[in-house]
């Protein structure tokens, strides 16, 4: 039987629960999150968008790596839902254009990328929600737009969410179709000293 990204990371989990899957530095500072914790925050990106009544929709991101990106990438594909990496570097009407083609409903955006926020929020109307990708708790103006802290956090307070647990769909996809442009639907992985050591794969 075929193994799914979500089965190769709960069987990581099993084996090498405290062991190091992610280092990143942050101010001169090393950081690391074992397996466990990693698993975690994934679960609780998935049953946060589950909630919020993203299953089966396109979900992009932009932003270089960072734990915050890997947590939203895997919680995107280990669900019911496509992920849509998007290239920070590309120029802000590249981006809407391909977030608008793509039928991303959903956005996760990285703190570094915040300046075109504006012009998404204005050239994409079809966005449903934008997520910062911080744990830090912030309220915007816009309605739409949050961080990622608070999508995590809303789900663990309780609440009654429930983790959706059809696996009929394959869930190691992300969305490519006809919508690459220049390169546009990979994301930027160059020198973000995010490290991860995925065993299993």
């Amino acid at each position: 039987m075929e193994k799914l990204i979500l089965d190769i990371l709960e069987e990581s989990e099993k084996k090498f629960a405290e062991t190091t899957a992610v280092k990143w530095l942050k101010k001169k500072e090393i950081y690391e999150i074992d397996y466990r914790g990693l698993m975690e925050n994934v679960r609780s990106v998935r049953k946060g968008l589950s909630a919020e009544g993203f299953q089966e929709k396109h979900i992009a991101l932009i932003g270089s790596s960072s734990v915050e990106w890997v947590e939203s990438y895997l919680g995107i594909i280990t669900g019911n839902t496509v992920a849509v990496p998007l290239d920070a570097m590309l120029p802000l009407g590249d981006l809407a254009d391909l977030i608008n083609r793509s039928d991303s409903e959903a956005l996760f955006l990285s703190p570094k990328n915040q300046g075109l926020l504006d012009g998404i929020l204005a050239q994409c109307p079809n966005l449903k929600r934008i997520w910062l990708l911080q744990e830090e708790i912030t309220e915007f103006s816009d309605g739409r737009v949050t961080c990622l802290g608070k999508l995590k956090d809303g789900q663990r307070c309780g609440g009654g969410f429930r983790e959706a647990s059809d696996r009929r769909y394959r869930n190691d996809h992300f969305y490519l179709g006809n919508y690459r442009k220049k390169q546009g639907c990979y994301a930027d992985t160059g020198k973000s000293g995010v490290q991860c050591a995925f065993r299993g794969f």
